[in-house]
C-alpha cells in the first residue's frame, strides 16, 4: 500500500484539472441568518449524505510518510459529496455550523513538518464533526497541517452565532479573516484582502494576482455583485437564491444551496433540477448505530428529508468515479477513497 499511495501522489501531481470558480457570502436579518453558495465546476453529480455522532476517525492521506489526526464526531451533519462518503464539498452540522470550499489559484500551503494532516476534503468534515463555533475552527488550525491532495482551495465558514471567517493558506501559512475584519461577509476565487481592495478600488496597494481562467477573471466583478446585492436586499432563503442567480456561470454553474443557518435547513438547486429542495437537519437521527442515509442531488421536490435510503457503497463509488472521471489513473484512487469509510468505527 505505501508504494501505491507515492505512485497515485505522482500521478496527481502531474495532472492539471480545470478550475473551480464559486461565490459565497452570508448575511442576516429580521428573518434569520443566512448562507449562500454557487458551486461552479465541471462534474454535476453528487450524493446529500448523513454523518453521524459518535464515529472514530482517523485523517486520510495518501503519502505514507504522513497520518491523519484521530477524532470521534461530536456532531451529525448534512454535506454534499463529490469524492465520495467522509469527504465533503461543504455541508453544515446540527449546530448550524456551515463549512463550504471555494477555489483560490494562489494558495501556498504549508512545507512538511510531523504534525497530523488533512486534506481539502477531510478538513471540512473534521470541522463539522467537532466544532460548533468559528472560533473554535479557528483556534485548532496550529494542531494539524494542511496536506493537498489537488487542488487549491479557501474555506467560507460560519456559525449559528452569525460569526463568519474565510481560512486561506498563503505563502505557506494559514490566514484567517473573521469578526469585524471580515465585512462584508462574502468572497469568490480571490484572497479576500484582494477582493476588498478592488472593492474598495484602491490602485497601487496590492498587485492582484489574476488567473488564466476566464471564470476567476470573473472573481472579483462576482464579489462586487453580491455585496453591493447585500446592502440593498433584504435577507431571507429567496432572496439569498437572487443573489446566487446574479453570480452564475451559464456554463459552469452546478448548483446553488442557501442554508438557513437559524433554522439549521439546508436549500438547494442543480443545474438538472430547478425546482428548490430543502432540508431539515434536526429530523435526522445522527446516531451512529443508525445507518448512514444519501440522497441524490438532483432528486426530488420540495422536502426531501423522507427521500433518503440507506447508504449505497455502489453508488457512492459510482459518484466517486464519475468525479474522477478527468483526473488521469483515478481508478487508483477511487478505490482508495471509496474504501476509507470502511476504517471508521462507531463507538457507542
Amino acid at each position: 500500500m505505501p508504494v501505491l499511495k507515492s505512485f497515485v501522489f505522482f500521478l496527481l501531481l502531474c495532472h492539471t484539472h480545470l478550475l473551480l470558480a464559486c461565490t459565497a457570502f452570508h448575511w442576516k436579518g429580521a428573518e434569520g441568518a443566512f448562507a449562500g453558495k454557487s458551486y461552479d465546476w465541471n462534474h454535476p453529480q453528487a450524493l446529500l449524505l448523513t454523518n453521524k455522532r459518535g464515529v472514530k476517525k482517523q485523517g486520510f492521506t495518501i503519502r505514507p510518510w504522513e497520518s491523519g489526526p484521530t477524532w470521534t464526531s461530536r456532531l451529525g451533519s448534512v454535506t454534499f459529496n463529490q469524492y465520495g462518503r467522509e469527504f465533503p464539498n461543504g455541508g453544515m452540522n446540527e449546530a448550524g455550523l456551515m463549512v463550504e470550499v471555494l477555489w483560490l489559484n494562489s494558495s501556498e500551503y504549508e512545507g512538511f513538518d510531523y504534525r497530523p494532516v488533512l486534506n481539502q476534503l477531510t478538513w471540512v468534515q473534521y470541522q463539522l464533526d467537532n466544532f460548533t463555533r468559528v472560533s473554535e475552527v479557528i483556534d485548532a488550525l496550529p494542531q494539524y497541517r494542511m496536506s493537498p491532495i489537488q487542488g487549491k482551495i479557501h474555506y467560507f465558514v460560519c456559525d449559528a452565532e452569525a460569526n463568519c471567517a474565510v481560512v486561506e493558506w498563503l505563502k505557506g501559512k494559514p490566514v484567517v479573516h473573521s469578526g469585524a475584519q471580515l465585512n462584508p461577509q462574502a468572497i469568490t476565487n480571490h484572497t479576500f484582502e484582494e477582493s476588498l481592495v478592488s472593492l474598495r478600488g484602491i490602485q497601487g496597494q496590492l498587485q492582484l494576482k489574476t488567473s488564466l481562467n476566464s471564470t476567476d477573471q470573473s472573481s472579483l466583478n462576482r464579489f462586487k455583485t453580491v455585496v453591493e446585492a447585500m446592502k440593498t436586499e433584504v435577507p431571507s432563503v429567496g432572496q439569498s437564491f437572487n443573489l446566487l442567480s446574479a453570480v452564475r456561470i451559464p456554463q459552469l454553474t452546478t448548483w446553488h444551496i442557501v442554508y438557513d443557518i437559524t433554522r439549521k435547513e439546508i436549500h438547494y438547486r442543480t443545474k438538472a433540477n430547478e425546482a428548490i429542495r430543502s432540508v431539515q437537519i434536526e429530523s435526522f437521527d445522527f446516531d451512529c448505530k443508525k445507518e448512514v442515509q444519501m440522497l441524490g442531488v438532483d432528486e426530488g421536490t420540495g422536502a426531501v428529508n423522507s427521500l433518503f435510503t440507506s447508504f449505497d457503497e455502489n453508488r457512492n463509488y459510482a459518484v466517486i468515479q464519475e468525479s474522477l472521471s478527468d483526473v488521469n489513473f483515478a481508478w487508483m484512487l477511487a478505490p482508495m477513497l471509496s474504501r476509507y469509510p470502511g476504517t471508521t468505527v462507531c463507538t457507542q
